[in-house]
């Protein structure tokens, strides 16, 4: 609480956030356990009034800190089950009950005072390869990726929630020619994210030091072709002065302006 309100007398308007997911992942209660259910088992319960509770609860630890967002929740469908990244961090396989307890989870928070950011756009369930070390890959068509993956982040949307996390994902049928990963895929934020879905919410990256990512494109590259792609807020990136130079270069050259930025 002290950090918080110290951070916000330098900078008043400034947005705290924290990944605090409940069960597994949590910043707040790292030596004993989060005392909040893991998504998984909220699934696995399947009463959407307990998950709505459970986040409220989890909303009122959190405004008396003094976050304003929770990264959270996971409305990816965990469907291959040896996924080495998402597993009981998402609440089902299965996309209904999926999308009906991050739905609900958005409204606890929100009762609470706190605003979400729904992750890992377009759909993290479905790879056995962990982005934090190298890039998955997801070889769905469209259709597929429709029916199944990007249903929660449609009823997600449709409830109002303000902000989405992308992650660092190879699906080539949505970059059709430069398949680049999707959280600097302008096809993928542009084009699918905010056209197809209609999403005009604030758009985070995954953290940019993640190696699905990094080791594919070097530091200050990655911030600027985030922007491009149609990001709002760089997770993480590896060096923050580096990114800035870049950043400052892209926007002389052209590629970037100051508008955009």
């Amino acid at each position: 609480t002290d950090l918080v309100e110290k951070m916000k007398s330098i900078a008043p308007d400034l947005i705290v956030s924290i990944d605090e997911e409940g069960g597994d992942v949590t910043r707040l209660y790292v030596p004993e356990g989060s005392p909040f259910p893991t998504p998984a088992l909220l699934g696995r319960c399947n009463d959407v009034d307990l998950t709505t509770d459970s986040y409220f609860e989890l909303g009122k630890v959190l405004k008396q800190i003094g976050i304003d967002l929770n990264l959270a929740p996971v409305a990816d469908v965990s469907i291959e089950v040896e996924n080495p990244i998402v597993g009981v961090r998402s609440f089902s396989g299965d996309f209904d009950i999926s999308s009906s307890h991050a739905v609900a989870a958005i409204e606890g928070l929100r009762r609470a005072g706190v605003a979400s950011s729904v992750k890992h756009f377009p759909g993290h369930g479905d790879v056995d390869v962990d982005s934090h070390y190298d890039l998955p890959i997801i070889s769905k068509s469209l259709n597929q990726l429709d029916a199944v993956e990007l249903y929660p982040f449609k009823k997600v949307f449709e409830a109002g929630i303000g902000s989405a996390m992308v992650a660092h994902l190879s699906v080539p049928a949505i970059d059709t020619t430069s398949n680049r990963p999707t959280s600097i895929s302008k096809p993928a934020i542009t084009g699918v994210l905010r056209n197809r879905l209609n999403f005009q919410g604030l758009t985070f990256t995954d953290a940019l030091e993640m190696k699905g990512i990094a080791k594919h494109y070097p530091g200050g590259t990655i911030a600027v072709e985030a922007i491009i792609a149609g990001n709002d807020m760089l997770c993480l990136p590896a060096s923050v002065s580096e990114s800035i130079q870049v950043i400052q270069q892209a926007i002389t050259d052209g590629r970037l302006t100051q508008a955009e930025v």
